[in-house]
C-alpha cells in the first residue's frame, strides 16, 4: 500500500549516563546535607534529556570504589524519579551508627553512588567527602 503522506523522522536524544549536576556539600552527623544533589540523565554530549522517559534514580552512601560504608548510613528518600531528565533530592542526611567504634573520629572518603536500574548503564558518584567526627569532650580541670 503507497501512500502520498510524508513522514519526517527526526533522530532523538538517547540516555547514555548519569551525571551528578549539583554536588552533595555541607556534611555533618545528624543533619541534612547543606547542598543537597541533582542528578541528571545525559547524552553522549553531556546535554540533559529532557524528553527522558521518567525513571527512579536511587542513590547509596558508599565509600569511594562502591564499597559499602560501615559507620555511617544515608537517610532520606533514595529513590527520586527523573521528570525532565533531572531528579532533584532533597532531604538526604548521614547519620552514624550508634555502635560505631569512636564516634569523635571522621568518616573519610565517602561518596554518595547514583544509578538508575532501568537504563542499565553504571553508576555515578559524588566527589568524595568526609563526615566530620563529633568535637571531642573538653579535657577535665582539676
Amino acid at each position: 500500500m503507497e501512500s502520498d503522506r510524508t513522514i519526517a523522522v527526526q533522530p532523538g536524544a538517547i540516555v547514555t549516563q548519569l551525571r551528578v549536576l549539583v554536588q552533595p556539600d555541607g556534611f555533618a552527623p545528624g543533619r541534612r546535607i547543606a547542598r543537597q544533589p541533582t542528578v541528571g540523565l545525559v547524552d553522549p554530549g553531556g546535554n540533559v534529556v529532557a524528553s527522558a522517559p521518567a525513571a527512579a534514580v536511587g542513590v547509596r552512601l558508599t565509600r569511594a570504589g562502591e564499597r559499602p560504608h560501615e559507620g555511617a548510613r544515608l537517610t532520606g528518600t533514595a529513590d527520586v524519579v527523573a521528570l525532565g531528565g533531572y531528579s532533584f533530592f532533597t532531604d538526604l542526611a548521614l547519620e552514624r551508627f550508634p555502635y560505631w567504634d569512636d564516634s569523635r573520629n571522621a568518616s573519610t572518603g565517602l561518596t554518595l553512588t547514583f544509578s538508575a536500574v532501568i537504563f542499565g548503564f553504571g553508576t555515578v558518584e559524588s566527589r568524595i567527602f568526609d563526615l566530620p567526627g563529633r568535637p571531642a569532650s573538653p579535657p577535665l580541670r582539676r
